[in-house]
């Protein structure tokens, strides 16, 4: 995850989400952590051009705020459209490689550190 090292008040401030060295990834969940009495979330856009350049659907899951951050995800289909259950199967494995998982899009409510964290991996900002 890549986090900005300073923000402002009332400002967006974009997280990026990113694997590397993925072996068949098909889908992701994972909880950003945050003080959500420091900031909220504005915006979550999950990006599935790895999986679809495949032959792939990839669609999102959530976001879900919670008390301490937000839940997002994505889930993968070998088929083109996973709606619909006569689709061709294309292909069964996912993608491979660095891989950009999603855009998750905070807005900073006051002053002072913010952490930001990802199962075990922290970062934080000075937000003015």
């Amino acid at each position: 995850m890549s986090v900005p090292s300073n923000a402002k008040v009332g400002e967006p401030i974009e997280l990026t989400l990113r694997i590397t060295n993925a072996n068949g990834i098909g889908d992701y969940e994972t909880k950003v952590k945050f003080d959500t009495s420091k900031a909220h979330l504005q915006s979550f856009e999950q990006q599935p051009q790895a999986l679809k350049k495949l032959g792939r659907d990839a669609q999102p899951l959530g976001p879900v705020e919670a008390t301490d951050g937000v839940v997002i995800g994505a889930y993968s289909c070998p088929v083109a459209d996973c709606t619909q259950a006569t689709s061709k199967a294309r292909v069964d494995k996912g993608a491979r490689g660095n891989v950009s998982l999603a855009s998750v899009v905070l807005i900073a409510d006051t002053t002072g550190d913010l952490t930001v964290s990802l199962d075990n991996r922290r970062s934080w900002m000075r937000v003015v």
